[in-house]
C-alpha cells in the first residue's frame, strides 16, 4: 500500500485521527504550511525592553513600549491631535497621559469635567450716560485641560441686569480654589462666558488661569465673542470599560448595557450613548460600524454621525466569551464564541471554524482565556489550556483553504505593531519579537492514522525537502571528523549520542542502524577512506552527526498499531528501505525538524513507491 503526502496541511480537531484527510495532521506544532509545504518558523528575538512585573497588556506608541499589570483596553489619540496621548480603561477610572507623562508615572482621568459649582457675579460701576438699555444676563464657566480641551459649562450664576459701561465682577474662587477635579484632570484654565440675549446663548468673554480667583468684565464696546460650543461634552462614566477607537476617529466605551460615544476626533467629549439588550463584553468595529459583543446576541451600530446612530441585532446568538479574544481582521471583527471563532463583517456573521472544531473540541482550547492578535491573515489566540500540545492556536487564512496550527509560544500579553506584521509578546517578564530571530525552530507534524482494513507492511520511505544540505562546509566537516574519531573510540558514546535525540511527541524510540546507508560516499578531511554519506548524516553504525552540524534535518518516526516501529534522522533527499516490520492495520508517521519538506511517501516496497510516484 502506498501512503503519500504532497500537500501538507494543518489540524482538524473536529475529526478523529482516522477520519482526517490524507494530508492533514493530528498535530501541527510550531510550523508553517505554505504552498502545501511544511516549513519551520524562526526563533524569537529577545529585546531589552523593561516591562512591569506581572505584565498583562503591552502597547507601542511613538516607538515606545508601554506595559500594564492589568488587562486594559488601550488606544492612542486621534490623528491630528497636538500632543500624542494614550487612553485606557480597565485600571480604575478611564485614564489618559502623554508618553512622557506615563513613563514618569503621571496619569490623569479622561475627559474634562463640568465645574461642580456655579460662579458668582455682580454689577459695579456707572453706566454710559448715552446708553440706558438694561440687559438681563448671567455668567457660566468651563474648564480647559492642559491639552486644550474644553468641557461642559457650569450651572449659571445668579441673574443680573446691567447697562453698557458698567462692569461685571465674576468670582471663580469658589470653583478653582477647592476643586479636586483640577489636579485629577490636569485642568489649567477657566473660560468665562456671559449670556447674550441677542444670540440666546452664552458667549465667550475671556480665558483665565485656573488659579485666578476673579475677573472683571468691562461691558463698554463689543466684548462678547463666539458662542459656547462644548454643550454636553461630558467625562466618561467612572466604570466605563472596553475603550475602542473607530476608523472615523469616534471613540467608544461601555458600562453594563450602555455604549458611550464621543464626538469624532475629540476624546474628551463623551456626548452620546445608547443601550443594547444584553450585558456587553467588548466593543470593536469595521468601517463605520461598531460591533457590540455581548453575553447574548451581538449587535451592530452604524455610526456615520454620532447624533444619528442605528443598531441591528444579529440573528445568531453567539456570545463573546473573552474580551481579549477580540481582534479586527478579514474585513470585520473576529472573537471567541462558545463553539469557535466567529466573524462579523459586511456579509453578516459566520462561524469561521465550523469545519475545524465542534463545541467540545473548542472547549479544550479554553477560549475564555484567549489573548488574541491578527496579523497577515492569521488569527493567533494564546491560551491557558493544559489539554493541547501548544500554548496558542492559529487559524491561518493566507492559503485558499484555511489551516489550523498550534504554537508552543506562550504569551502573557501580545501586540502587533500597526502597519506591520511584527508580533511582540510578553512572556515571563521578557518582551520578545516573535519569529524575529535568525535560527529555525523545531516543528512537530504528526499525520493521521492510515489504514484500518487488512494489515499491511511498510518497508520503504521517501522524504523530499527544499533545503537539505548536499554536503557540509569544510569547517563543519572538520568538526565532525574530530567527533567521529572520538565516537569510534567508544561505542557506548555512540549509543548515548543517539539517545539524546529528542523523540517525537514524547513517544521515544532509537535510530535504526541501517537507515541511510548506501546514499553515496564523501571524502572527508582527516579521514583516509571515503565515508558513506548516509552514515555520516546519522543513519549508520559509524556514528551520529550532532544536529547543530546539520543545516537542515527531519526526524522521522513511524508507528504501527500505535507502537514505534522505526525512527531515523534524515538530512538528504533519497528513497531508503526501512527495517522489516510486521504487518500492521494502522500506520502513522511523524516529522520533527527544521527542513522545508515538500513530500513524504511510504510503501510496502521500493517498486510500489516508484510505480506510485
Amino acid at each position: 500500500m502506498l501512503i503519500t503526502n504532497r500537500q501538507f496541511s494543518g489540524e482538524r480537531p473536529k475529526k478523529s485521527t482516522r477520519n482526517l484527510n490524507v494530508n492533514e495532521a493530528s498535530v501541527a506544532l510550531d510550523c508553517e504550511i505554505v504552498s502545501d509545504e511544511l516549513r519551520p518558523l524562526k526563533t524569537n528575538m529577545v529585546t531589552d525592553v523593561a516591562l512591569v512585573p506581572g505584565v498583562k497588556t503591552i502597547f507601542n506608541i511613538e516607538d515606545t513600549w508601554i506595559s500594564f499589570d492589568k488587562e486594559v483596553s488601550v488606544v492612542r489619540s486621534p490623528v491630528g491631535q497636538a500632543i500624542t496621548r494614550l487612553f485606557w480603561t480597565g485600571d480604575g477610572k478611564p485614564k489618559q497621559a502623554s508618553v512622557s507623562e506615563f513613563l514618569n508615572g503621571t496619569t490623569y482621568s479622561l475627559g474634562v469635567p463640568k465645574p461642580t459649582l456655579a460662579p458668582t457675579a455682580g454689577v459695579i460701576g456707572t453706566p454710559d450716560a448715552a446708553n440706558s438699555d438694561v440687559i438681563s444676563s448671567f455668567v457660566v464657566i468651563t474648564y480647559v485641560n492642559q491639552y486644550g480641551e474644553e468641557g461642559d459649562k457650569s450651572e449659571p450664576s445668579t441673574g443680573f441686569t446691567y447697562q453698557a459701561g458698567q462692569q461685571i465682577l465674576v468670582n471663580t474662587a469658589v470653583v478653582s480654589t477647592n476643586e479636586p477635579l483640577v489636579p485629577e484632570h490636569a485642568l489649567v484654565a477657566i473660560r468665562v462666558y456671559m449670556f447674550d440675549p441677542d444670540a440666546d446663548a452664552p458667549r465667550f468673554v475671556e480665558e483665565i488661569p485656573v488659579t485666578q480667583q476673579n475677573i472683571t468684565i468691562d461691558t463698554a464696546g463689543s466684548f462678547l465673542s463666539e458662542s459656547f460650543s462644548t454643550e454636553d461634552f461630558n467625562v466618561p462614566p467612572t466604570n466605563m470599560q472596553g475603550l475602542h477607537v473607530m476608523a472615523n476617529q469616534v471613540m467608544l466605551g461601555f458600562d453594563g448595557r450602555t455604549v458611550y460615544v464621543t464626538e469624532p476626533g475629540q476624546p474628551s467629549a463623551w456626548r452620546y450613548f445608547f443601550p443594547v439588550s444584553n450585558d456587553i463584553v467588548a466593543i470593536s468595529s469595521y468601517d463605520n460600524n461598531a460591533v457590540i459583543l455581548t453575553k447574548g446576541y451581538p449587535e451592530i451600530a452604524t455610526i456615520y454621525d454620532p447624533r444619528n446612530i442605528s443598531t441591528t441585532v444579529l440573528a445568531d446568538r453567539e456570545p463573546c466569551v473573552s474580551a481579549t479574544s477580540v481582534v479586527q481582521g478579514l474585513g470585520g471583527v473576529i472573537y471567541a464564541a462558545p463553539s469557535g471563532k466567529y466573524h462579523i463583517g459586511p456579509a453578516g456573521g459566520q462561524m469561521l471554524t465550523r469545519d475545524f472544531y465542534d463545541e467540545a473540541d473548542w472547549a479544550k482550547v479554553r477560549p475564555e482565556t484567549l489573548r488574541s492578535v491578527f496579523r497577515d491573515g492569521e488569527y493567533i489566540g494564546f491560551h491557558d489550556s493544559l489539554e493541547k500540545e501548544g500554548s496558542a492556536v492559529v487559524f491561518d487564512t493566507r492559503e485558499q483553504n484555511a489551516i489550523v496550527r498550534q504554537l508552543s509560544q506562550k504569551a502573557d500579553a501580545a501586540f502587533v505593531l500597526p502597519g506591520t506584521d511584527d508580533l511582540y509578546v510578553a512572556v515571563d517578564g521578557r518582551l520578545e519579537f516573535v519569529n524575529g530571530g535568525n535560527e529555525n525552530q523545531i516543528y512537530n507534524w504528526i499525520s493521521k492514522l492510515h489504514g484500518g482494513g487488512s494489515p499491511f507492511a511498510i518497508t520503504s520511505r521517501r522524504l523530499l525537502s527544499c533545503d537539505f544540505a548536499d554536503n557540509l562546509s569544510e569547517t563543519e566537516a572538520a568538526e565532525y571528523a574530530l567527533l567521529l574519531e572520538q565516537l569510534r573510540a567508544d561505542q557506548a558514546a555512540i549509543i548515548a549520542a543517539r539517545s539524546m535525540l529528542d523523540p517525537i511527541h514524547g513517544l521515544g524510540g532509537a535510530l535504526n542502524q541501517d537507515t541511510l546507508a548506501g546514499c553515496g560516499l564523501w571524502d572527508m578531511p582527516g579521514i583516509d577512506t571515503p565515508q558513506d554519506k548516509g552514515v555520516v548524516l546519522g543513519g549508520g553504525a559509524e556514528g551520529v552527526l550532532p544536529l547543530d552540524l546539520v543545516n537542515s534535518f527531519a526526524e522521522l518516526t513511524i508507528w504501527g498499531d500505535k507502537q514505534i516501529v522505526h525512527t531515523e534522522t534524515v538530512t538528504t533527499d533519497c528513497v531508503a528501505r526501512i527495517k522489516y516490520t510486521q504487518r500492521k492495520r494502522l500506520w502513522q508517521y511523524g516529522l520533527r525538524g527544521n527542513a522545508e519538506l515538500t513530500q513524504y511517501d511510504m510503501a510496502g516496497s521500493n517498486s510500489e513507491m516508484h510505480n506510485g510516484s
